[in-house]
This record gives C-alpha cells, structure tokens and sequence, in this order.
C-alpha cells in the first residue's frame, strides 16, 4: 500500500504519492533537476483472532450450545519469542490483534488465567481449521505466517473441566437416625442414577459390596441422584434425611430416592451424597388360649386368656420386650428390626393350676401351640417388614384326678375296718354336669379305681350296681359328687357293699301229740329265747318268742349257722 503523502518537513524524505498512485501536478523549470519525488509502499496490516471456548464434551470441536469463555489472556509472540501484544478474551470468548505486520507468529494462552480446574482440550481434531482448538497442552499454538493483509480468524482454544466425581455411599441405618453410625454396613448393588436437573439420565452405577458408587470425569453443571428404589432389598425403604449438619455423615435422599440438585464444579470430588436405608418394621404375634380338649389346636369354642406375660427376646437372650395378653388373648410386638427372636411366655402369669399344651401338633402353625413346657419356643428370623401372627399358646388345666375304692363293709356301718378288704371287678363311672359318661374304670384286686387327667369341673362318681357281687348291695351312696379343681387330687370317693341281708326264724309251739308237727289246737310258746351262732359257735344275735310264739332274726349276712333254743327259758 501506498505510505502517506508528505509527511514531515523534508520533502526529499517523504512519500509524494497520493493513494490513487498518482502525485500532484507539479512545475518543473527549464534544466531543472528535481529528484525529491518518492514513493513509500508498506504492507497492508494483517489480523490474527478468534475464540476461546469451553469444551464440554470434551471432542476438541466447536460444538452448539457451548459456551465462551471470558476473561482468558492471550499473547501474541513474533516466532522468536518477543511479546508482540496481549488481549483478554471478552463475553463473547473473543480476542483480537489487529494491524499486525506480516510475519511469523505464535499464540500463547495464559493458563492460569483459566478458569479454576479447566485445561486445554486436544488440538487439532479434524479437519475443519476453524472448529478446532489449537494450543497444545501447555496452551501454544504452532507458529504461523501472516501475510499483508491476511486476516486469520482460526486460532481459537477449547477448554475442558478437570474431571468432577460425585458419590458416595448406601449404608444400613440400623438405628433408623439418618446418620452413619460406626458398624453400620454399607448395602450392596443399589443402582444409582446421576441426572441433570432436567430428569435426562448422565450415568448409572451400582454400588459395591462396601455400599460405595462413584461417578467419574463429571462435567461442570447441575445434577440430582436418583436412587432407584426397586433395587433396594426387599422391605427397605429410606431412612431420614438431612439429619443434622454433618453432610458427610447424613442420608441426603427423600422417600422418592431423590436428591436435592447440586452444583458440581470443574475438578470438584463431592463424596457426600449418601443414601441410608431401614428396614420397614417386622412384628411378632400372637394368641394365648385355653385348649380345652389338649389337643395343641385350636378350636373355634376355645376362648383366649387375659393378663399372660410375654417376653420377646434376641438370639443373644436379650430381652427386647414385653406386652400382656389382651381380653380376647392376644399380644402384639411391632416395629421390630429383621433378625432372630424367640418368645417366652412367663408361666407364673398362668392361670392358677394351668400348664402349657403339647407343642407344635398338626400342620398348620398359626393354629397350633409353639411353647415348649417351660413357656418358651424356638427361635425364629423375621426378615425387614415381615408379619408373622403364627407365635401361640394353648393352655389347659392341670391334670386332676379321683378315685378311690370299694370294699366290703361287712358290719354295713359305713366305714372302712382294717379287717374289711376291697372288691375287684366293681364297674365305677364318671359323669359330667349333663350326665354323660366321661371315663369308665374297673376295681383292681385291690378294690382300688382311679379316673386320672380329669379337667376340672363338676362330676358324679357312680357305682354300677349291676357290677356288683350277687346277692351284694351297696352300704353308702351309689352316687357321689364333686367340684374337681385344676391339679387337684381327690382320692376319698369310697362305696362301701355288702351281703344282702337275710333272715331266719319262725315258731315254737307246745307239741301235745308230740309227733313233731304243728297242729291247729296246739298252743304257741311265748317268752323262749333263742340263739343264732356262726359257725365257730359264737352267738351272733338273741331273740325271745313273741305271745305267739314267733322269733326272728332279721339282717344277717349270708352264712352257715345254728338256732338254738335256751331250754332254760322254757
């Protein structure tokens, strides 16, 4: 290009040439020699730019929709290093050197005028000089030649986050606080998901046997986690959150598995995302009755018992707690946590005389009886949530029992002698308050019967009269009652029997004719006394004639005797 015209003093110095390349008309005098008529050419100035842009995807390209960067200082050197100029990048990410004069030159990106953990992303990707980052990874570019005139808008610089991670950890909140507790496990293969706060999925990991995820080289934006609540154990759910002021100790999602949004920062480690879960609470139960028939079932006619003490207790014989049957037999343990329990059911809150039934009969566990004869049952797992109403108790009354013994009472007075031995094969039955038989028993040898395991109750013990020797009738009751309370033993339902009783007699009469039979005109003997003997001769009983001559001996037990008259009473 053409330099100035006339500029300074010293004509013979300046450029004449005005811009369309022609000078001023001017007069030259005959031999005049005039050599002050000069041209200055330079070179048209060159520009150098362009942009300074942060990188998201990290592709070394100018891609829609990333942004530029601000305030980032770029030097322009000569080939040889001297620092031809500086410019600072504007909101656009714009920097500019103009009216450069053509030459070899080079960018320098000032690095720590970066902003905070973002680098320089790869050079050169592609072939499109214009989209592509140029600096290498110490923020120089390659030296290039400007012509006069060139203006070379293709040197731009893409800029990358360090690498963000975000995590951290799912632990067991055993104590249900919101809070990391020392011992509390951490809970392996939760999915975890990182998404941006528009819900658009970034990345999903799944934490490990420790309970830790991690998501790695995360872009500078905002995010939330989503804990996917379908890939938590069974019956868990999420403890409390936001517990306290310590985030790297709390749980920080609600009950959706959703985390406030967060800001991740280039190069930023935010390990303080943690999910506590607890299980929903188990509960053991459930029933104490009375087991009329002690058959260990229950059945529809057998009520519940009030006011029996039930401890629940860990595997480590811990108690955890206690609760009383209500009026219709039922206890209740809830909000339990998963783990192994067994029930003791305290006996001396038992119904006077009433022990525990037989254990575990049958197949169906929530009507049967789980308690062993001290109160107690096996252990039992309760897994997060579980109900488990199968936990019973069947009680009947103490066994009673009654008897005792027939004997024959052979002076029929009612009461035992020792010389009066019992009666075997003498049939006794036991009847309730509607008169059925409820047990049946024989004499042994001994005269002895004996009704055991009896439920308390009202009974009649009864002599079957048809059982009884020939010719014997009973000398007490045949019939005995009695109010039976539970253990109790009642031998004292004796029956005494003896011999039908018999009698001799009849006549003594003066005979006249003495031919030895009564005839109608001989007279009776009045007043003559007679003697029945056993036979050892001992008189068992004394009678005198009547005015009619009559005698008799009433009530005497079958035998062999003799009837004598006392002559001296004639």
């Amino acid at each position: 290009m053409f330099s100035p015209i006339n500029q300074g003093s010293d004509d013979l110095l300046d450029s004449d040439f005005e811009a369309n390349g022609q000078t001023p008309i001017t007069n030259l005098a005959l031999g005049e020699i005039d050599p002050s008529w000069d041209l200055g050419l330079y070179a048209k100035p060159a520009t150098l730019g362009n942009f300074v842009w942060i990188d998201a995807n990290k592709n070394g390209l100018q891609d829609v929709g990333e942004a530029p960067v601000k305030d980032v200082i770029v030097q322009l050197h000569k080939a040889d290093g001297a620092l031809v100029a500086t410019d600072t990048t504007d909101a656009a990410g714009l920097y500019l050197f103009e009216n450069l004069q053509p030459g070899e030159y080079y960018l320098q990106f000032v690095t720590n005028s970066l902003p905070n953990n973002y680098s320089f992303t790869t050079a050169n990707v592609g072939t499109a000089d214009s989209l592509d980052s140029d600096a290498d990874a110490l923020g120089k570019t390659a030296v290039t030649t400007l012509e006069a005139g060139e203006i070379d808008l293709t040197w731009d610089l893409g800029i990358t986050s360090k690498p963000a991670s975000v995590g951290n950890f799912v632990w067991y909140d055993s104590i249900k606080d919101g809070f990391q507790q020392l011992g509390e496990a951490g809970v392996a293969n939760v999915i975890v998901e990182l998404r941006k706060t528009d819900g658009s999925l970034v990345a999903t990991d799944t934490t490990n046997a420790d309970g830790l995820y991690l998501f790695e080289n995360v872009n500078p934006d905002e995010y939330y986690i989503q804990f996917v609540t379908n890939s938590l154990p069974n019956n868990y759910l999420f403890t409390t959150a936001n517990a306290g002021v310590n985030d790297e100790d709390d749980s920080d999602a609600d009950a959706n598995g959703k985390t406030p949004n967060f800001n991740v920062a280039a190069g930023e480690q935010n390990l303080s995302l943690d999910l506590g879960i607890a299980p929903l609470p188990a509960s053991l139960g459930n029933y104490v009755w009375i087991d009329a028939n002690k058959d260990g079932l229950q059945q529809n006619t057998e009520g519940g018992v009030q006011g029996v003490i039930v401890e629940l207790y860990d595997i480590q014989e811990i108690l955890i707690k206690t609760d009383t049957t209500d009026a219709t037999g039922l206890y209740l343990f809830e909000n339990l946590k998963p783990g192994e329990y067994f029930i003791q059911f305290v006996t001396s809150s038992l119904p006077t005389n009433y022990v525990v039934t037989t254990a575990d009969s049958g197949s169906d566990d929530a009507a049967d009886s789980d308690a062993n004869t001290d109160g107690k049952t096996v252990v039992t797992t309760l897994e997060a949530g579980e109900n488990d109403m199968t936990w019973d108790l069947g009680i009947a009354p103490n066994a009673a029992s009654i008897g005792d013994y027939v004997w024959i009472d052979a002076n029929k007075d009612g009461i035992q002698q020792n010389t009066e031995g019992g009666v075997a094969g003498i049939i006794i039955e036991l009847k309730d308050a509607a008169g059925t038989v409820v047990s049946r028993d024989t004499t042994d040898a001994d005269g002895k019967y004996l009704f055991e395991n009896v439920n308390p109750s009202s009974y009649t013990i009864e002599l079957v009269s048809s059982s009884l020797p020939m010719n014997y009738e009973p000398t007490t009751p045949l019939v005995l009652t009695k109010t039976l309370a539970a253990g109790e033993q009642d031998l004292t339902k004796d029956f005494g029997i003896a011999p039908n009783a018999a009698s001799i007699g009849d006549y003594v009469w003066i005979d006249a004719n003495k031919d030895g039979i009564q005839d109608a005109s001989e007279l009776p003997v009045p007043n003559a006394i007679i003697e029945l003997k056993d036979a050892a001769g001992t008189v068992v009983s004394r009678d005198t004639t009547d005015a009619d001559g009559k005698y008799l001996f009433e009530n005497v037990n079958p035998s062999s005797y003799t009837i004598e008259l006392v002559s001296s009473s004639l």
